[in-house]
């Protein structure tokens, strides 16, 4: 195999994530392994969540959809209003919209959840999050992870300034 195409190509099994929890219901280990193929365009992330652990608040993407591709261990995917089981093997698309596409997954299981989630990366992305009434705005690689750079807004619904306030 020649340099070229090894640099598209990686095992799983090898690729090394980076750890993150947060407030005792949040752990997973995120590997961007759409980044380590050398695609710019479509998001993948490889996603290791401890037993009774979320990688995520409920949210929605609206300018992204994205693509859940279970590899190992049980769970449960809330999706809008609904809440059902899910196992390797399984396919879950959680279009861009609004709260009725909300999403999350909580390892249910014994053992790691393991997935693949797979995006567009339309830019900017707004995301909103029901349960706490919150909405991200990214630009650029602003997202979640050490390293990444760009712009990142969090701001409460409701909670609003006048587009002409402090201007001259």
């Amino acid at each position: 195999m020649s340099e070229a195409a090894r640099a598209h190509r990686v095992k799983l099994g090898e690729v090394e994530g980076v750890p993150s929890a947060r407030g005792g219901v949040f752990a997973h280990t995120r590997a961007a392994v759409a980044q380590k193929v050398g695609l710019g365009h479509l998001g993948a992330q490889l996603m290791r969540v401890p037993p009774g652990n979320k990688a995520w608040p409920f949210h929605a993407h609206l300018a992204n959809d994205e693509m859940y591709v279970i590899l190992e261990g049980n769970g449960e995917m809330r999706l809008g209003p609904e809440r059902f089981a899910v196992e390797a093997g399984d396919l879950i698309g959680c279009p861009a919209g609004g709260a009725e596409t909300a999403h999350q997954l909580l390892n249910t299981g014994a053992v790691d959840l393991v997935y693949l989630c797979l995006s567009s990366m339309h830019q900017p992305e707004v995301m909103v999050y029901p349960d706490s009434a919150k909405t991200v705005t990214l630009v650029g690689r602003a997202a979640l992870g050490p390293g990444e750079t760009g712009f990142r807004h969090a701001s409460r619904l409701g909670e609003t300034v006048d587009y002409w306030e402090g201007e001259a």
